[in-house]
């Protein structure tokens, strides 16, 4: 019951008072107040809807600081403060009282307004929000400008986060300058230099860092490995990144980066631009690990069949801050938690506060929109959690007084909505949603004025009797479906395992550059057909590799492995692979002869694409091909090279039948082009990797346009007997609204007089949801509801869009523009949907769909000759482009 008041004329803070003392302080405050002046014909009055200043609001003169609006406007200037209260404010007395006292002081201060009893919420609404709080101390600063502040999660930007080292179950940075803190094993190939650890400007983490030995010796190579086998957390698993600084240009260096031998990334680039690093994440599942990091020189960079070679390579090679993070597990977010979440992004923070009414415990985590005190800002509230490879489900619940368009909250992961409030609750609402495996930013945003309305139409907008602007969220809880109970045993093993991996950008500036020159040969490099182009490391790729052999100790191979056949190599970190040139692996061109086209080399028939070599890398599955690499899985018809095709029988995401698919050429399986003769088309070579149907050919991966040259012919019966929606077929954009929100980095409401709104009051074309504007929600007697897409098409495309349009002219209509041409107009209701289509030229356009309220701008005594329809409405659905 105890309240912070400020004097209303210094704004010093006063003493604390009971509830009680409060009302009678504030009765006799109210009950003192001089009269209203008298109106000498001259003055006005309009309402203000400054609440931090006026609590119940007021009626002020109509001075230099009323809005230029209110002058040209009816209804906001009145000839008395009681006809202002009694026309626009609930409570006439506190806003009397609030005015006369402004009024006779000619100065807008805040005077104490009568204190009144409701339901929700059951602390005072006129709470300074950026004061000391009674259960929260802390002072959060606000933005220096807060309209500048992202509206939604979708494209905001994710705060950085700050390393808790005491958390970290493994760390290395190597600040030692030396590999003393860890038992790191050097090896190397005869005659080479081992890793150091050197000081260096490049350190990523701290002033250290380890670079691999200088090599000169073709086919040499030099490895840094850990083994995680004693580490308490390995029993469940964990959270693993690592810094990387590749300064190497495939053919003449390399560098791996394997778990238990077998390969996770390939670095055959100079990664990024100077002074760029890249992070790697990798989800290591219960048990032991062995890390290494290879760096490997292959040949002369002087022969006469290697390109030019990138001239950053020659700076050194660096790895750092490699760290180990257990998994956040079944977390439960206790009532007086207030620092597990981080509650002070967007405009405003979150608060914990009391609550009577809490879903769990007494207190909830509360956001209002009135604290929110820019035209268009947020309140954020954030959790960054790491979650195992199973994947885990976050829950919470919710309770809202909140009403589109003024306010709505979101919930994301990484930015990208999952649940969208947007009405009042009749009671707490408990949300279920699915978080993916890894590192996740979980955020909670009260977002006012998400579509970014002038001012005038907000105020404008009708809400229910008891919205009062607020979000209240409580029992948070996250359950991790990899991490078993405390008393469960883990028996996993680590080779058995699916290790999963993620790559991002960060950016170091470097203070000084350190050079070493390797040292030139004349060894002679044998010329091959397939010469990878160089491109840099993007910032994200994601890596899946199936080791399927059990390996318990670190072993380190020659390049020249006994077991293979005369004229075959052995793969570094890939047992049993053997061919003859192992660039050819992960370089992003599918070599769908055997022995590149297997397990062990990754899947890449004879000898690539096979088991032993992990199917070559990758290379043969759009799932698995790796953008990063030399050829970047994309190679296309004018080129210098390819086709290369994707003969996928990596059987986690093929349904090629290798043994039975015998066809003369592999390569052309995926490339694009429907191949109708010589036994391509059928079940045993997955229908022709799926070139014969429109449905499942991927024009971004075929090296021909699809259907262009070689005319689609479908006969998989999984497509022919599928009834299709549209979600299944390949747009440049679609957005059906299933969201429950519009995006606004697709969606703006243009020029117009009220919102479009995304609901589910009426059957959608497809799914739940569509956008709609209403007539009802015009407030100008001749006004409109725009709503606006831009296209950006170099070839062109075909735009569609569902339709429907309840409207009757002369009191509405629907136009739908391109540019600045009209392309359909709606008078009259339609028969249920209509699905329109239009050509759309190369170059940018603007498509706006307008409904517009008496377009004729018929005086009101005439529209009631023609009656009274009923409210006119044009809702869309299904908006898409397809590219030509």
């Amino acid at each position: 019951g105890e309240l912070l008041l400020r004097d209303p004329e210094t704004g010093e803070e006063l003493e604390l008072f009971t509830a009680a003392t409060t009302t009678t302080t504030t009765t006799t405050t109210t009950t003192t107040t001089a009269p209203p002046p008298v109106n000498n014909g001259n003055i006005k009055y309009y309402p203000s809807f400054d609440i931090h200043t006026y609590a119940d609001g007021a009626c002020l003169i109509n001075d230099d600081s009323m809005p230029e609006l209110y002058a040209t406007q009816e209804g906001y200037l009145f000839d008395t403060i009681e006809a202002c209260c009694v026309d626009w404010f609930i409570d006439e007395d506190g806003c009397i009282a609030a005015s006369s006292s402004s009024s006779s002081s000619g100065q807008h201060v805040p005077t104490p307004s009568p204190t009144s009893s409701t339901d929700w919420p059951t602390w005072p609404v006129e709470f300074d929000y950026n004061d000391d709080y009674l259960y929260d101390d802390t002072i959060v600063p606000q933005e220096e400008d807060a309209s500048t502040v992202p509206m939604s999660s979708s494209s905001s930007t994710q705060e950085e986060e700050v390393d808790d080292d005491a958390s970290l179950t493994f760390h290395e940075s190597f600040e030692s300058g030396d590999f003393s803190l860890n038992d790191w094993q050097l090896t190397s190939s005869s005659g080479a230099d081992s890793w150091e650890a050197d000081q260096t400007a490049w350190a990523y983490d701290g002033n250290y860092a380890a670079r691999p030995g200088i090599l000169s010796t073709p086919n040499s190579y030099s490895n840094l490995t850990i083994s995680l086998e004693n580490i308490q957390a390995m029993k469940h698993g964990g959270y693993l990144t690592f810094a990387i600084h590749a300064s190497v240009f495939y053919p003449v260096d390399t560098m791996f980066f394997t778990i238990n031998d077998n390969v996770i990334r390939k670095f055959d680039t100079v990664t990024g631009n100077e002074g760029e690093w890249e992070e790697v994440s990798v989800l290591l599942h219960a048990g032991e690990h062995h890390l290494t990091w290879s760096y490997q020189y292959l040949g002369d960079e002087s022969s006469s069949s290697v390109e030019v070679v990138d001239p950053r390579r020659v700076e050194n090679s660096w790895v750092d801050a490699i760290k180990l993070r257990p998994f956040t597990g079944d977390v439960t977010i206790a009532d007086d938690d207030s620092t597990t979440l981080s509650l002070t992004r967007g405009t405003v923070p979150f608060k914990l506060l009391p609550d009577f009414e809490a879903y769990s415990g007494s207190k909830a985590y509360v956001a209002f929109t009135e604290a929110i005190d820019v035209p268009q800002g947020s309140a954020d509230m954030s959790w960054t959690v790491y979650v195992g490879p199973e994947g885990g489900v976050i829950s919470f619940a919710s309770f809202a007084s909140l009403y589109t368009p003024l306010d709505v909250c979101e919930f994301a992961i990484d930015g990208v909505p999952q649940v969208v409030i947007a009405t009042p609750s009749d009671e707490w609402e408990v949300h279920h949603v699915s978080v993916d495996p890894g590192k996740h930013v979980l955020t909670w945003k009260l977002i006012k004025n998400v579509s970014g309305l002038d001012e005038a139409i907000i105020n404008d907008v009708d809400v229910p009797a008891d919205y009062k602007g607020y979000i209240k969220i409580d029992g948070i809880k996250l359950e991790d479906n990899s991490v078993p109970g405390a008393d469960d045993e883990v028996v996993a093993a680590a080779s058995e395992q699916i290790p999963d991996t993620t790559t991002t950008t960060a950016t170091r500036t470097p203070i000084t550059t350190t050079t070493t020159t390797t040292e030139a040969t004349t060894t002679t490099t044998t010329t091959t057909t397939e010469e990878p182009t160089t491109t840099t490391a993007a910032t994200t790729t994601a890596t899946t590799e199936e080791p399927t052999t059990t390996t318990t100790t670190t072993t380190t191979t020659t390049t020249e492995f006994i077991g293979c056949p005369s004229g075959l190599f052995e793969v570094e970190g890939l047992p049993g692979c053997c061919v003859e040139e192992a660039s050819y692996l992960g370089d992003g061109a599918c070599d769908p002869k055997a022995p590149y086209n297997t397990e062990a080399c990754a899947y890449d028939l004879a000898p690539y694409n096979t088991e032993a070599c992990a199917y070559d890398l990758g290379d043969c599955c759009h799932e698995t091909c790796n953008p990063d690499s030399a050829y970047g899985c994309v190679t296309k018809e004018g080129g210098e090279y390819g086709p290369f095709g994707f003969f996928c029988i990596d059987p986690r995401f093929g349904n090629i039948d290798e043994k039975k698919c015998q066809v003369d050429n592999l390569e052309w399986i995926g490339d694009g082009g429907c191949d109708t003769e010589g036994g391509y088309n059928t079940p045993e070579c997955g229908w022709d990797g799926g070139d014969c149907c429109e449905e499942t050919c991927d024009s971004h991966y075929s090296f021909y346009p699809c259907g262009m040259n070689q005319p689609f012919t479908c006969m998989d019966p999984s497509v022919i007997n599928k009834e299709l929606t549209r979600s299944d077929f390949h747009f440049d954009f679609f957005d059906g609204f299933e969201s429950g929100v519009s995006d606004p980095l697709h969606w703006s409401m243009g020029n117009g007089d009220a919102p479009w709104n995304v609901e589910d009051v009426k059957p959608a074309a497809e799914g739940n949801y569509y956008i709609a504007a209403r007539t009802s929600q015009i407030s100008s007697q001749f006004g409109k509801a725009v709503l606006q897409h831009s296209i950006e098409s170099f070839g062109g495309g075909v735009l569609s869009f569902d339709i429907q349009a309840l409207v009757q002219i002369p009191f509405d209509d629907v136009i739908i523009m391109i540019d600045d041409d009209i392309v359909a107009e709606f008078t009259s209701g339609t028969l249920g949907w209509e699905n329109l289509e239009y050509n759309i030229t190369p170059g940018p356009h603007l498509v706006q769909w307008i409904h517009r309220k008496n377009p004729s701008n018929m005086p009101e005594s005439d529209l009631t000759l023609f009656g009274y329809p009923d409210e006119g409405v044009t809702m869309i659905d299904n908006v898409a482009f397809k590219s030509a």
